[in-house]
């Protein structure tokens, strides 16, 4: 065999690539991460010749039990080795050539000339088998490598980071590994109601997180055939006019909003402590907040993410719990329920705690 590119591959198991008796094989901008101790990740070995291995990033999140990158002594002769980023947890040998390992670029690089753009160190990934915003890998590979491919697993391109100096040969802005690094803006979007009724405006906001350039503009597509709806602020608005499901938007036909409120006494051991809910209450819109009035004139309390209250009154008698609900939409209503609260509980000497005598 003769020729052979091994480029811009993700392999997640150890012994990922050996070349054996080959002729001119390049293994170039590769990336292996393994969670286990491989033998070796790359091997070259049987008397191979002129192999390249280059721009690769070889990763053991495991102390390896051998190096990661081995060359057997019968394949030194013309194989080059460089711009590769190698790691594994602990002080290990992390290069085997011709026989004797090495722990570091360092002593690699003296013993042999090889490698003198090794980097070694913390884990270049993120998420995605992509580097990472900072990276040493970003913007540092050999571009003049045989066997450089012009996209990379993905398809995408060499992608210049501007936020990284080009310390790479040609163009200067290939990324070391199978993936080269992307403008790491996103912009996860939030809906005001995932409930919203026909006719009413629903609002998405788009929390746009910082890239490599400002924000210009939003564009979104509410699900619904009418086409992207874009504005140069975040929040983007758009009326939903036929009610199916839309991308987990579940349009409903236009309602009142129309509290219900629930409010009983706590158990015996605490005969004055109550609580209050407005779950029930009928909407179009989705709920999102409610406050409650327990009447006994403490003001106001806020009710906590299930629309719920709870709260202790001083003395027994009869008080009207008011809850006021709003929605989504901006809508607010009030309901309310009398409650007469108990006294607290009568023990007499000898008798049990919980009994309907107490009272």
């Amino acid at each position: 065999m003769s020729g052979t590119d091994v480029a811009a591959n993700l392999f997640a198991t150890g012994n990922a690539v050996s070349v054996t008796g080959a002729v001119n094989t390049d293994l170039v901008n590769n990336t292996a991460t393994v969670g286990y101790c491989p033998d070796s990740v790359f091997t070259v070995a049987g008397a191979a010749t002129g192999p390249s291995v280059e721009n690769n990033v070889l990763l053991a999140t495991c102390p390896a039990a051998s190096p990661l990158l081995t060359v057997a002594a019968d394949s030194m002769a013309g194989t080059k080795s460089d711009y590769n980023v190698v790691h594994a947890q602990g002080d290990l040998e992390t290069y085997s050539w011709g026989g004797t390992g090495h722990a570091s670029a360092t002593t690699l690089a003296a013993a042999t000339g090889q490698g003198t753009h090794y980097l070694i160190g913390d884990q270049p990934l993120s998420s995605g088998d992509m580097p990472e915003e900072g990276s040493p890998a970003v913007d540092s590979a050999d571009a003049h490598a045989h066997g450089v491919q012009p996209t990379d697993f993905n398809g995408s391109p060499p992608l210049d980071d501007p936020l990284v100096a080009n310390t790479g040969t040609g163009v200067g802005c290939l990324d070391r590994g199978a993936v080269e690094m992307q403008d790491p803006m996103t912009s996860p979007v939030s809906l005001n109601a995932q409930r919203p009724p026909t006719g009413d405006t629903v609002i998405a906001t788009l929390q746009a997180r910082q890239g490599w350039a400002p924000s210009t503009g939003y564009t979104v597509d509410f699900g619904d055939g009418t086409g992207p709806t874009s504005s140069t602020s975040p929040p983007v608005s758009h009326v939903y006019t036929v009610p199916p499901l839309y991308d987990g938007v579940y349009v409903v036909p236009p309602a009142p909003l129309v509290p219900v409120v629930s409010a009983w006494q706590a158990s015996e051991d605490t005969p004055l402590h109550v609580y209050a809910d407005a779950i029930a209450s009928q909407d179009s819109w989705t709920l999102t907040s409610a406050t409650c009035d327990f009447g006994d004139g403490t003001g106001v309390h806020p009710a906590d993410t299930n629309l719920g209250c709870d709260h202790t009154y001083q003395a027994a008698g009869l008080y009207r719990v008011t809850m006021t609900v709003t929605d989504a939409g901006g809508n607010t209503a009030s309901g309310s329920q009398f409650l007469t609260i108990r006294p607290l509980p009568v023990v007499q000497p000898g008798q049990p705690r919980y009994c309907g005598a107490c009272y």
